[in-house]
């Protein structure tokens, strides 16, 4: 699956603000159901060769946020421009949250515009 965020936004008037660290579309979420307690393998992936959305600076950097009611699971083995998250889960609705960490960093000074990540869940 492809999802994609952005950091611009326009504003009345029509003016775009390129940059935008807190804004809606910077962050996509995805609600998936497990049918039984299992581990399962989360990989965020941001590769230019395959998304040319991936391309420019800064570096892509795909991040994840693994939810379950209360419980939430943020640590992931990042390898390059791969995201990745193996976790025992138990039976259930599950949301994960995906972002571009420049696109939610309100220090950054480079702010990537409009990143596909696409993503697999094996398990």
């Amino acid at each position: 699956m492809r999802l994609c965020g952005d950091a611009e936004l326009t504003v009345p008037g029509g003016e775009v603000v390129p940059g935008t660290f807190n804004k809606l579309g910077n962050r996509r979420f995805l609600r998936f159901t497990v049918p039984s307690a299992r581990v399962i393998d989360i990989r965020v992936t941001c590769d230019a060769t395959n998304d040319p959305t991936c391309a420019g600076w800064p570096q892509p950097d795909p991040d994840l946020v693994l939810s379950q009611g209360r419980d939430l699971q943020i640590v992931g083995i990042k390898t390059g421009i791969t995201e990745r998250l193996q976790a025992n889960v138990q039976a259930g609705e599950h949301v994960l949250e995906i972002y571009e960490y420049s696109h939610i960093d309100n220090e950054a000074v480079d702010r990537r515009g409009r990143t596909c990540m696409t993503v697999t869940i094996t398990g």
